[in-house]
Parts: structure tokens; C-alpha cells; sequence
């Protein structure tokens, strides 16, 4: 009997992530037609939107699990540790101090299509009409990210983890 708790318990720590997943992608949608990237520190340093510039540094996302399900995120640029906070009623922002807040991902299709939803308040993050983000509870073709992998230039020298969401 004990024999079985200890294998019990071997095989569920040989199932746990030691160090969690990271990916690393590149989140897009069509507006009117026009391809646009998620883009972080353009207007400030907390600043998040999309849009089409080619300041370099600015299109990576790093998804680390470290902690939590593997469908379950914390959010950051790729180059920092700022991590991207929404809060209802506001748009969405960069947290200078990295606070730690998941969300959970979600693919919906099998192209590489994705969901984030607010683990606290159930509710998704969504593009604005202004081109920035924040948090809703009607779904619409706004809460639909697609997430293309950083090329090899575009991605930083760390390199544990997987590469992007798209492999999976």
C-alpha cells in the first residue's frame, strides 16, 4: 500500500512542469483589411496598442506558465519584465513593477487563433475601436488573436522554452 502512494506520487511529480512553458510569438488581428501587431512601449513605457510601426523591440510577447496550468499565462514584453495588466472599466496597460497576472489562453481554432480571458474576472481582452486593449464580457471579432512566431532576428538570445503557441 505504501509502495503504491510512493509511485503515486512519483509519477504526479514527473508529470508537473518543472520550470513551466514559455512561448514566444508575435499577437496580430485585421482591422479594415490592414494586418496590425500588438505593440508595447510606442506611446510610453506602459503604453500597449496595435498598430503597424517598425520600431524594433516593440512586436515580441514572451507567455510564461511558470506557476500555474499550462494554459494559463502571465504576459510580458519579450525584451522586460512589465508584465500586461487589464483592469475593467481601463485600457490595458504594462505594470512597470511586473506584477504577476494570468490569463488563461484559449485556441479556438486550428489555425493559430487564440482567447486571453482575465483569470479574476472572467471577462476577455479585447481591441478597442482606438486600437487598444481592454477587458470585455461580449464576445466579438475582437477577443480573436492570431499569434505568428518571432522570427529568428526579431526573437532575443534566451531560448529555453517553446518557441510560440502556433507549434502546439
Amino acid at each position: 500500500m505504501v509502495r503504491s502512494y510512493l509511485l503515486l506520487g512519483f509519477l504526479t511529480a514527473l508529470c508537473q512542469p518543472a520550470h513551466g512553458l514559455v512561448f514566444r510569438d508575435k499577437l496580430k488581428q485585421v482591422v479594415g483589411g490592414e494586418a496590425l501587431y500588438l505593440l508595447h512601449d510606442v506611446d510610453d513605457a506602459t503604453s500597449v496598442r496595435f498598430g503597424n510601426e517598425q520600431k524594433p523591440g516593440t512586436k515580441g510577447w514572451k507567455f510564461d506558465t511558470e506557476g500555474f496550468n499550462d494554459n494559463e499565462a502571465v504576459i510580458t514584453p519579450l525584451d522586460s519584465d512589465k508584465t500586461l495588466i487589464c483592469e475593467e472599466g481601463s485600457k490595458c496597460r504594462l505594470d512597470l513593477e511586473g506584477t504577476k497576472h494570468p490569463y488563461v489562453i484559449t485556441r479556438v481554432s486550428k489555425r493559430p487563433i487564440f482567447t486571453f480571458q482575465d483569470m479574476f474576472s472572467n471577462l476577455y481582452v479585447s481591441r478597442t475601436p482606438d486600437l487598444y486593449l481592454e477587458l470585455t464580457e461580449e464576445p466579438s471579432d475582437s477577443i480573436y488573436f492570431e499569434l505568428e512566431k518571432l522570427e529568428l532576428d526579431e526573437a532575443t538570445a534566451e531560448s529555453s522554452g517553446r518557441d510560440s503557441w502556433k507549434d502546439l
